[in-house]
């Protein structure tokens, strides 16, 4: 047994050689800047009876001034607050706030350090510890469990204090853009992230005795190659591209790079969902520098080697390489398909491009023929030109007062105005903003759509005031619709109720007169079918419209018109009549039902392909009664010979309104009948 005197000698010493860090620990742990307890207690606690809980803050009370040691001036502690963290000054500040786990095993490790070298220090000063006995000693387990005790209080005491002082602030709402946009990022991080794991591995991977991980020197530059290729793409690339394909899409952009004038290709075939290979349809991927008819030449290739295409998703690179994927069934894994697609590819650009230096070699020898010919001074052509319009139809460009811009189009802008006291719409044309055959295939449309809208007279066409004349400037004056087109009303007033049944009666009367006068529009779509302030229906434009000979309706192949509203067989650049107009119209028709962009989310080649080569028509909403699904279904059929007149088409809406219900029609949000026949 010790005496008395040896005991209070120990207390004595081990209470001067307590650092400033315990105590500023101590105060921290109870949550009070109030004088510490006795530290010879304190201190048995935590040395000799681990086991035992830690009372809590509230429970712990300050002894009195005459039992707490003092501390010299100069080593003493200033007066600290636990609301920050600033009662920790021994840990680095370049560590992150939240590294809970790497603050508390700092903490532990720090007071270890200095219980062990206060244990030296007693031994080494002290003949008093070498007793016989177990009291005074410390065996390996005991210190294990006496580290493991201090980390899990420095971990709970900070977890309490971060969470008791709101150490961390609360996020800001995000908006609808910044969450679409860290969608976005995600999406592409994790993506890259897939695509660089797959081709070397993880970031850390195991040493060569197996003992530890060690970072692998090639993650860092193959993530960033991957994040610098995904950059280049457009954002729909990393949620349609396959991770298994990035790497031969980098390959292909690569030799590109080295080849600029080269077209590279690749083909594979496609895996099922239970993992088996599909040896009927293959995917080909194209990698070259963008060009005219490059997409045309590419299907023209495809089909002549017998490949029937499914799906396509072509997108550009921002430095002008095309990277375009096609779904095919048809074999082209083997490399002399390759080959001879590629081949075929390139006499398709060839043969483009001889054919427009063909016809620019007869442009400028007519042009040269004309002059040779002493061609008139200016003023006589002017006249001459002129005089293929009627003199009633031709204005004063001193006569149009014109306001703002209503529209943009390919060829110009269309705008408000004013012509002797009546509202107009004006479209504007300056050729001198094109060059010389772009502009000749502009005037071209211009005289057409001269030609087509100054012999029509119809409540449901646009009226046609006339024509200035002013080179390089043209002009068509309509009268003005001040209800705009009929998209707007769609898709912008969804709340309000539409008048379907009429719209549909007066967009087929307008179309039913354009065909018995045998003229065909070619780019029906809502965009073009205006409203006047009564809310009357008028088709507009008809610059790619054109008059039909009898007998030969179908002897046109060009395609024309806009891809989310065209015809399956003018995509395929086969034979088409005035039935590609009905299914324009069908198109329209279900824009009404839906209230929706027609093949919304998918690019317009890809509704293109989807609709030619796949028979897809957009979704009907489930609520669409069956007799006007129906109708919709027969107007764009895939055989032009199913589609309806539009003769047959006003027969048959009657019959259709008829057979709804008021509960249809408050469905699909269509103005209802006032008649009181209407079922119920």
């Amino acid at each position: 047994m010790q005496s008395k005197g040896q005991e209070e000698a120990i207390a004595a010493n081990r209470e001067e050689t307590l650092s400033d860090a315990r105590l500023m620990y101590r105060q921290w742990r109870t949550g009070t800047n109030s004088p510490p307890p006795k530290l010879s207690s304190v201190e048995s606690d935590l040395e000799f009876a681990p086991s035992r809980p830690i009372p809590a803050p509230s429970a712990l009370s300050s002894p009195p001034a005459s039992s707490t040691p003092s501390i010299p001036r100069s080593i003493a502690p200033s007066p600290i607050s636990v609301d920050g963290f600033d009662l920790l000054p021994s840990i680095p500040e370049k560590l992150h706030s939240n590294d809970l786990e790497t603050r508390s095993q700092m903490l532990s490790e720090l007071f270890l350090s200095e219980d062990q070298s206060l244990h030296r220090r007693r031994g080494s000063s002290s003949g008093s510890d070498a007793l016989s006995g177990s009291f005074g000693r410390r065996n390996s387990s005991y210190e294990v469990a006496e580290s493991n005790m201090k980390k899990s209080k420095s971990v709970q005491a900070l977890s309490e204090l971060e969470r008791r002082t709101s150490f961390f602030p609360a996020a800001p709402k995000p908006s609808a853009s910044g969450v679409q946009r860290g969608l976005k990022d995600s999406v592409m991080h994790d993506m890259c992230c897939a695509v660089t794991k797959q081709m070397v591995g993880d970031a850390y991977v195991p040493s060569s005795n197996g003992n530890k991980l060690v970072l692998n020197h090639l993650y860092a530059p193959v993530l960033e190659s991957v994040q610098n290729h995904f950059k280049r793409l457009p954002a729909r690339y990393a949620l349609s591209v396959d991770p298994d394909d990035v790497p031969m899409h980098i390959r292909l952009l690569a030799n590109q790079h080295r080849n600029p004038d080269d077209i590279n290709l690749h083909a594979h075939y496609l895996k099922e969902e239970d993992g088996s290979i599909n040896t009927t349809t293959c995917e080909v991927v194209l990698v070259a520098k963008d060009q005219d008819s490059l997409l045309d030449a590419i299907t023209r290739g495809l089909s002549s080697l017998k490949g029937s295409i499914m799906d396509a998703d072509v997108m550009t690179t921002r430095d002008g390489v095309t990277l375009d994927r096609f779904i095919v069934k048809g074999s082209f894994v083997p490399e002399d398909r390759l080959r001879e697609l590629k081949r075929r590819i390139l006499e398709n650009l060839e043969r483009s491009a001889q054919a427009a230096e063909n016809s620019e070699r007869e442009r400028q020898k007519r042009l040269a023929e004309e002059k040779a010919a002493q061609e008139p001074p200016p003023t006589q052509a002017k006249i001459a030109l002129d005089n293929e319009i009627k003199p009633e139809w031709q204005l004063s460009f001193a006569e149009l007062h014109l306001g703002d811009a209503i529209g943009t189009g390919r060829s110009g802008q269309t705008f408000s105005g004013i012509w002797r006291g009546t509202f107009i719409a004006a479209k504007v044309i300056n050729v001198s903003h094109h060059n010389q055959s772009l502009s000749e295939e502009i005037l071209s449309e211009f005289y057409r759509e001269v030609a087509v809208v100054s012999r029509l007279r119809h409540p449901n066409i646009v009226l046609f005031l006339g024509v200035a004349i002013s080179p390089p400037k043209y002009c068509l004056v309509f009268e003005y619709m001040e209800n705009g087109a009929l998209t707007d009303l769609i898709r912008q007033r969804k709340s309000s109720p539409i008048d379907f049944f009429r719209i549909a009666r007066e967009i087929a009367m307008g179309m039913n007169y354009l065909h018995l006068c045998s003229i065909m529009h070619r780019d029906l779509k809502s965009g073009n079918v205006l409203l006047d302030a009564h809310g009357t229906v008028k088709i507009s434009d008809f610059g790619l419209s054109c008059v039909l000979e009898i007998g030969h309706s179908s002897d046109l192949t060009a395609e024309t018109g806009t891809y989310r509203w065209m015809a399956p067989e003018v995509i395929g650049h086969e034979p088409y009549s005035t039935k590609a107009d009905v299914y324009s119209y069908g198109v329209i028709l279900w824009e009404m039902i839906a209230k929706d962009q027609p093949f919304k989310g998918m690019s317009p080649i890809q509704a293109a392909f989807a609709v030619a080569r796949q028979q897809m028509r957009p979704a009907f909403p489930a609520e669409t009664p069956d007799g006007l699904r129906a109708l919709v279904e027969q107007c764009w059929h895939q055989d032009p010979a199913q589609r309806p007149t539009f003769a047959h088409v006003l027969d048959t809406l009657p019959a259709v309104r008829a057979h709804m219900t008021r509960r249809d029609f408050y469905a699909l949000n269509f103005v209802p009948p006032t008649t009181p026949s209407l079922t119920r």
